[in-house]
């Protein structure tokens, strides 16, 4: 996992608890920002992206979802875990919470 400097580390929690938000508000899959019935929707990746600063918090931010995401997913982009059939929006804010609890362990070590 990339470990993020001390001065991004609350960017990068507060990051993946904004994308965490985001999802909840409205969740798609197939495509990273879409507006479905008025309301602006975001995949895993395009939550990360859109609550992320700057690209060296959003890359902090993907590697901690992908330390999260099930096994099978690890090495695959985060849009394979978003689009599988199977997902669906509990998993994705499972996941946004669980990297952001790994970050926080893994600093407090």
């Amino acid at each position: 996992m990339i470990r993020p400097p001390p001065l991004v580390l609350d960017e990068v929690l507060a990051a993946l608890d904004l994308a965490r938000l985001l999802v909840k508000a409205g969740w798609v899959k197939g495509e990273s920002v879409a507006l479905v019935d008025g309301q602006v929707c975001y995949c895993i990746d395009g939550a990360i992206t859109a609550a992320s600063r700057t690209t060296r918090i959003r890359d902090a931010a993907r590697a901690a979802v992908h330390l999260a995401v099930p096994t099978v997913f690890a090495e695959e982009p985060l849009y394979v875990f978003n689009d599988h059939p199977n997902t669906c929006v509990g998993d994705v804010v499972w996941v946004l919470t669980a990297a952001k609890t790994m970050v926080w362990k893994a600093v407090s070590t």
